[in-house]
């Protein structure tokens, strides 16, 4: 928290220049020494680099060790259906990564909003995500799109129940 004069605690805070000194922050915060290169002009050529080859995002890394979100993958990548879409949302839930499965399920309620299996997957994600009134709306549509669903009563159910409304 550089630019900050004290951390909780009351310990001071410490501003580092280079690898090998800190100066307290404060009355000298942001002020640049005569012959000092600018942060910026240091840290520019290192944004336009590529990526190293053996770089890869959390989502790459998990479609290598998880053949489900890559098989997939390659079905949504040849057929976009909204089926397809859902499968790949559910895949994505299925290892962790809700931040693609919550838009990828989005897709699939926009391409589709009577899919149920959409609207349940985001009422799951809100729920597990901790926020379990914000899923309460995507658990009554997936009730809605499919009434004889059991997956989307159960969903409403914990959802309602995580809410303390158990008598619905």
């Amino acid at each position: 928290m550089a630019g900050c004069a004290s951390m909780p605690g009351g310990a001071p805070a410490l501003e580092q220049r280079d690898a090998t000194t800190a100066v307290p922050a404060g009355e000298n915060a942001g002020v640049q020494e005569e012959g000092e290169t600018p942060l910026m002009d240091a840290v520019a050529p290192r944004l336009a680099l590529p990526r190293a080859k053996n770089s890869a995002s959390g989502a790459e890394l998990a479609e290598r060790w998880s053949p489900a979100l890559a098989s997939a993958l390659a079905r949504f990548a040849a057929a976009p259906t909204v089926g397809h879409e859902v499968e790949l949302a559910r895949a994505y839930r299925d290892v962790g990564i809700l931040d693609q499965a919550y838009d990828h399920y989005e897709a699939a309620t926009r391409l589709n909003p009577r899919e149920a299996a959409a609207w349940d997957g985001l009422a799951r994600i809100w729920r597990d995500w901790g926020y379990p009134g914000l899923g309460l709306g995507d658990a009554y549509r997936a009730v809605w799109a499919d009434p004889g669903s059991p997956a989307a009563r159960n969903t409403l159910g914990t959802i309602l129940q995580m809410l303390g409304k158990s008598q619905e």
